[in-house]
């Protein structure tokens, strides 16, 4: 039985042969989507079906994608038809490949077309080369003339006036068709290995390496990275899967089997030290750093969306909007203050957000965050609202980033390597976590925001995601309280 490639299996196989294997013999090993990662592929589908509004009269190979063979002759019917201008979707089999190209737009001759791949990326990128070049292969080999290959890549320079959104200068065309023939021979070497690769009766030997995340997270990471030792090289800060060669050449994959002489900064030597003696590391200088702290002290956080497709007025592509804040305040009375802001999914909240957030902490005292998130948001409210900079800059001054104080000083076995809130949270405060939310991350909160903000959410629904953002937000600070408590207890 013949193993069909598709672009997206090609990509994989471009970025490790062992991936592709498993992606064609073995799907069920990959890690599933999380709501955020398929809260992107959504995003994607949404912004190919915009960018088709660019080319008027054209036509959707309307099938789906389990029917190929209908697609394919569709596709060939319809190329016959010299009334239509392009055609979105067109299916083709070739090459022992099954792809479905975003747009076909008939060239000027009307004996060619132009092939055009729609990104949700800002820029061309050497994979995106790849895949056009796959797809240019296979269509050619269907017998059909390519005049020129491009991508359509989003353009951030693009600022939404409001009203409908102006396609032609949303996307940006980036004419790749050099740099895609230039690969042509490539194609088809790489194209003979990969199917002699998915066809073999075993997966092939390739360790990990900078192959698993570059360009894109392997969802295979897990499946391959199996029966690793407890605290893996991985865990060490500042390596991940690109910085590991040394160690495997050095024949290492277990940060308690480092030798002392193996060279590695002090940040690594000290992960090495509590891995190996199994003992929490805490700095002299923890003391002093908490000491900084002055009264009251507020705890904070935000949450934020970036749309790809500008939803307010005088926005951009991918420009990261404010809709939520969360504070626990400690006055010092033994009694834990909570305010909270959610815009109501009506309109641009920027304003809104910024004044109560203002109003909230306009007093002395600390502001604890976890990240430099919430300055650079900050510094952006600042020049989107210079009548209230002054303000701004008073509350930037006055934050107290508690991740670097946990990095510069505690580290502890269970943190795995990981410094983030939800690592953090479990080892140092065991009876507080995220498993009793329905939200429990940052990038779920921004999806299930930009549903709301785009209409998908109604009624009672509405009011239970409201509850479930202000509960995933409120967490967040509740966390820092609860951390930098057990911080002073050290």
């Amino acid at each position: 039985m013949v193993k069909f490639l598709s672009k997206s299996k090609y990509v994989q196989g471009w970025q490790c042969l062992k991936q592709v294997y498993l992606s064609v013999n073995h799907p069920d090993l990959a890690t599933p989507p999380d709501d955020a990662l398929q809260a992107i592929f959504d995003q994607g589908t949404r912004l190919g079906e915009l960018a088709r509004t660019r080319w008027s009269g054209g036509v959707f190979v309307d099938v789906h994608p389990f029917r190929h063979d209908e697609a394919v002759r569709r596709t060939k019917k319809l190329l016959e038809d010299d009334a239509i201008p392009s055609l979105f979707e067109a299916g083709f089999t070739e090459l022992g490949v099954r792809i479905r190209a975003d747009v076909l737009a008939r060239s000027e001759d009307g004996n060619s077309w132009d092939l055009i791949e729609v990104k949700s990326s800002t820029g061309d990128k050497p994979v995106h080369d790849a895949d056009i070049a796959v797809q240019t292969a296979v269509i050619e080999a269907a017998g059909i003339r390519l005049r020129r290959k491009f991508l359509l890549a989003v353009d951030t320079s693009y600022r939404f006036e409001g009203g409908e959104t102006d396609v032609t200068k949303l996307f940006k065309l980036i004419d790749r068709t050099d740099a895609v023939d230039a690969l042509q021979a490539e194609v088809q070497d790489r194209l003979a290995e990969m199917h002699s690769v998915v066809a073999a009766p075993g997966e092939p030997e390739i360790a990990v390496g900078r192959q698993c995340g570059d360009p894109y997270e392997c969802r295979f990471l897990d499946y391959c990275t199996q029966g690793r030792p407890e605290h893996p090289i991985l865990e060490l800060p500042g390596v991940g899967c690109s910085r590991l060669e040394p160690f495997t050449n050095a024949g290492l994959d277990d940060i308690a089997e480092i030798p002392n002489d193996f060279p590695l900064n002090v940040r690594q030597q000290t992960v090495r030290e509590v891995v190996q003696s199994g003992l929490p590391w805490v700095s002299d200088g923890l003391e002093d750093q908490l000491a900084t702290l002055e009264s009251p002290v507020f705890f904070l956080d935000f949450e934020t969306f970036n749309p790809v497709v500008p939803v307010y007025p005088d926005t951009r592509p991918y420009e990261a909007v404010p809709f939520q804040w969360s504070c626990h305040i400690d006055r010092g009375d033994g009694e834990l203050e909570h305010q909270e802001f959610l815009a109501a999914g009506n309109g641009d909240p920027r304003e809104r957000f910024l004044e109560s957030l203002l109003d909230c902490l306009n007093e002395r005292g600390s502001i604890v965050v976890y990240s430099s998130y919430e300055a650079t948001t900050l510094r952006k409210l600042a020049t989107e609202f210079p009548e209230l900079a002054q303000r701004i800059q008073a509350v930037i001054d006055r934050l107290w980033d508690l991740y670097r104080v946990v990095s510069n000083n505690y580290y502890h076995t269970d943190f795995h390597g990981s410094l983030s809130l939800k690592s953090v949270l479990p080892v140092m405060v065991p009876d507080l976590g995220y498993d009793d939310l329905e939200i429990s991350d940052g990038a779920t909160a921004s999806a299930r925001f930009a549903e709301i903000e785009a209409g998908g959410i109604h009624g009672p629904e509405r009011e239970r995601m409201a509850v479930a953002l202000r509960e995933y937000c409120g967490r967040d600070t509740l966390a820092t309280v609860k951390i930098l408590e057990s911080l002073r207890s050290l």
